[in-house]
């Protein structure tokens, strides 16, 4: 078994060096919130959601340098949740929120494909952990038609369809998902991973 390395994003040089770190400590994989931090960003909900409102992305050149180092040590990005926060104390809100935990992952894996961040770093594989993966393949062609509708109109200039991506650079886990297993041969569906909270 490998620990996984909670990096904050608030500071690129800051999450590098911290990258190095786990890397000479023989980590394999990263943990970075959902979106980028803001720079005065601290506490759990931070480490896990980031900036949802944030003008930085993780595909713009800024973060070049840290997917650069990340796939030359071939390390594993991996995102917990964090796409939306539950609101734990509040009854009314829990199970609502609780399903958007999972199916909000949905937007920054869009963001970074459709920000060229695979075409640019094709060795880099990002995990979707705990997420639930039966929302992969829908995702995956709802987003190969909407971009064949609208990729030339928007300015999109990925090599790939979307799907492409989705199979060759996401990977998501599930604690249960009968759906997501049942959809495992469809595209954007396939690299899915069962994972629990118990040795």
């Amino acid at each position: 078994l490998k620990g996984v390395a909670y990096l904050p994003m608030r500071d690129v040089g800051e999450t590098l060096g911290l990258l190095r770190e786990a890397v000479k400590l023989g980590l394999r994989s990263v943990n970075i919130p959902a979106y980028p931090q803001a720079k005065d960003d601290v506490g759990q909900a931070a480490a896990l959601t980031g900036d949802q409102n944030s003008t930085r992305a993780y595909w713009h050149a800024e973060f070049d340098p840290l997917w650069k180092e990340i796939v030359d040590n071939d390390i594993a990005v991996t995102f917990h949740l964090g796409g939306r926060t539950n609101r734990f104390g509040s009854a009314e809100h829990f199970l609502p929120d609780h399903v958007m935990t999972k199916v909000a992952m949905a937007e920054p894996v869009a963001i970074g494909i459709y920000g060229g961040l695979f075409d640019r770093f094709p060795g880099l594989r990002w995990g979707i952990i705990e997420s639930g993966v039966g929302w992969m393949a829908w995702m995956a062609e709802y987003m190969e038609n909407s971009w064949g509708k609208h990729r030339h109109w928007v300015g999109n200039t990925n090599k790939h369809n979307p799907s492409y991506y989705m199979d060759q650079n996401i990977w998501g886990s599930f604690l249960r998902d009968r759906i997501g297993i049942e959809l495992r041969h469809k595209p954007g569906g396939r690299n899915i991973m069962w994972s629990s909270d118990f040795p």
